[in-house]
């Protein structure tokens, strides 16, 4: 995969992602952990986790959209992977506020059964 500048990767509301969502775009949302048990723990419906970006690295359209979340709005790990992956993909954002900010909004989580 061709390596692109680095920049700074955008951030986006838990609206913008779930409305993104909703409507069928091409949105990959990535949970930011390597550690799958916490992915399972802040589990959003339809994300996947790093592991699984991993697995689809050479697949995925260097535009497809990437949005990377973590726990809460003081988390920098997000922002970390994010930055990383603006190396290879051009499409690359950060929700802000994380889990926590998409669960106050009442968003629906892995085992959820509709928003709060």
């Amino acid at each position: 995969m061709k390596q692109r500048d680095i920049t700074q990767p955008h951030r986006v509301s838990p609206a913008y992602v779930h409305e993104r969502m909703q409507r069928g775009h091409d949105l990959l949302l990535v949970c930011a952990y390597e550690d799958d048990e916490v992915c399972r723990q802040i589990g959003i419906e339809g994300a996947t986790s790093v592991n699984g970006l991993m697995q689809r690295e050479g697949t995925l359209d260097e535009n497809r959209e990437l949005v990377f979340y973590g726990r809460d709005p003081n988390d920098g790990v997000p922002i970390e992977r994010a930055a990383d992956y603006l190396r290879y993909y051009r499409n690359v954002k950060v929700m802000s506020g994380g889990f926590q900010a998409w669960t106050d909004a009442g968003y629906p989580t892995v085992g959820s059964r509709a928003p709060r």
